[in-house]
């Protein structure tokens, strides 16, 4: 699940994860929005990624949605 929810490319030595340095740079709102997308987009292609599986573009997109919800503090 390491794939899923904080995946080792979106995490460099010396830096906060990718989603918090957005977060930083463009708001909560924006990101969440920007979130919000990306599962769309998780779910618009599940399974059809060579060596992405259904179940793993699911489990980001609910991720996704899930982040997207914590930043709004629902």
């Amino acid at each position: 699940m390491e794939n899923v929810n904080h995946p080792a490319h979106y995490n460099q030595e010396g830096k906060k994860e990718c989603i918090e340095e957005m977060v930083d740079k463009w708001g909560p709102e924006a990101t969440a929005l920007w979130c919000e997308m990306t599962a769309y987009k998780y779910d618009y292609r599940a399974g059809s990624k060579e060596g992405n599986s259904a179940e793993q573009d699911k489990a980001k997109m609910e991720w996704y949605l899930n982040k997207a919800k914590q930043l709004r503090g629902e």
